[in-house]
């Protein structure tokens, strides 16, 4: 029985990963911004944690907090966050982009990607 810590698990590939190991016996700890039924559903034994977005220092902090609170030992870290979506703020320079990409690409959704599946993950 492993202690199984997953981010970006309200949906998708983290959701489905929820569910096979804790089907498997594994203690989970669910990571995620916001929770869903489904999430909510599975019944993870370690828990849902909400709140958590890998792009801040904050997110970041509070899955530590949890797990230190418990006296977690992470066997495995699934660092699964991640997402299309716009935010404020931006690392690339978004004229280039256009530029270079085309005048139908969504830079501020690009940018956002970039962030969460990208520095998020370091």
């Amino acid at each position: 029985m492993a202690h199984v810590v997953i981010t970006g698990c309200s949906s998708g590939i983290g959701l489905e990963l929820c569910r096979q190991l804790t089907a498997r016996g594994d203690v989970v700890y669910a990571a995620c911004r916001n929770s869903s039924p489904e999430l909510e559903a599975v019944g993870v034994k370690g828990g849902v944690v909400t709140g958590v977005d890998v792009c801040t220092d904050a997110g970041c902090d509070s899955l530590r907090a949890y797990l230190a609170e418990r006296s977690v030992r992470v066997d495995v870290l699934v660092n699964n966050a991640g997402g299309l979506g716009a935010a404020p703020g931006h690392t690339w320079d978004e004229q280039v982009a256009q530029q270079t990409f085309g005048a139908n690409l969504d830079v501020a959704a690009m940018s956002r990607a970039f962030e969460v599946n990208v520095v998020g993950v370091v």
